[in-house]
């Protein structure tokens, strides 16, 4: 019975902690109902390898200077990158990497909030257990030009 008040009032005690006290919970972005889901267009760029990172690419030079280092394999000595009008266009991407015992899933939304003028891009990567194998989660999407005046967010958890 005394472990179980301890237990308690531990709970009590870190409900009553400032947010910025209470850990991982205070950086969970409020998702309010000022975003707006955006529509997006996923790409697949093969046959180049991209470090671990988040990217917002605006320009073909851009695009070259990330899509610098070709994967070994022959077909890819001589892939091009994708011709993306950016005058249109901003692409949007992540490499992150992940590890379980079994596959692991991706959830992702893009979502704009117009009054802060910004765009967040989530993404959750469900994975189980605590084997040794690793994944690399590559994706890049398409999204109509995001205005210079806005920031762009990645939240993956």
């Amino acid at each position: 019975m005394k472990a179980l008040s301890i237990i308690i009032l531990s709970f009590l005690h870190f409900l009553s902690l400032p947010s910025s006290l209470a850990g991982e919970a205070s950086q969970v972005p409020n998702l309010s109902d000022s975003l707006i889901r955006m529509n997006y267009q996923r790409i697949q760029i093969p046959c180049f390898e991209v470090p671990e990172d988040t990217y917002v690419i605006n320009s073909q030079e851009e695009l070259a200077k990330v899509f610098h280092k070709r994967t070994w394999e022959a077909e890819c000595k001589e892939a091009p990158l994708p011709e993306i009008d950016f005058e249109f266009y901003t692409l949007l991407g992540f490499v992150r990497g992940s590890s379980g015992c079994y596959e692991s899933k991706l959830r992702m939304a893009i979502r704009k909030n117009e009054a802060e003028k910004s765009i967040l891009l989530s993404a959750r990567i469900n994975y189980t257990g605590d084997c040794m194998m690793y994944t690399y989660y590559i994706r890049w999407c398409l999204v109509k030009k995001v205005p210079e005046d806005y920031e762009v967010n990645f939240y993956l958890f």
